[in-house]
């Protein structure tokens, strides 16, 4: 079981342009429960040095590709966002990682 954690960073005075953007990549890409499961839709705090966001997905069996497809997408669509960063980590379960020993 694969777990895909994004999180993202972005200055406090561009929440609005950010929420706009979220807004759109939301139509473009709606969940979709066939791929993954999200076990934390969008957690958010504030920083010193903005807003930091995450989101944990548990991907379906076989689901990997189309998922990054997806991530990469809606990721593109916050480039022209000054400041704007993010980074997309993937995780398996201990289990797993054990058992590519």
């Amino acid at each position: 079981m694969v777990y895909v954690i994004i999180k993202t960073f972005y200055p406090s005075h561009k929440e609005e342009e950010v929420s706009q953007v979220y807004q759109e990549t939301f139509k473009k890409y709606p969940p979709d429960p066939s791929l993954s499961e999200h076990v934390v839709p969008v957690a958010s705090r504030g920083t010193e040095k903005g807003i930091e966001s995450m989101n944990i997905q548990k991907l379906k069996e076989g689901a990997f590709d189309e998922v990054s497809k997806r991530i990469m997408g809606a990721m593109t669509m916050y480039h022209k966002i000054e400041g704007f960063k993010y980074s997309v980590e993937v995780w398996s379960t201990l289990e797993e990682a054990l058992a590519l020993r």
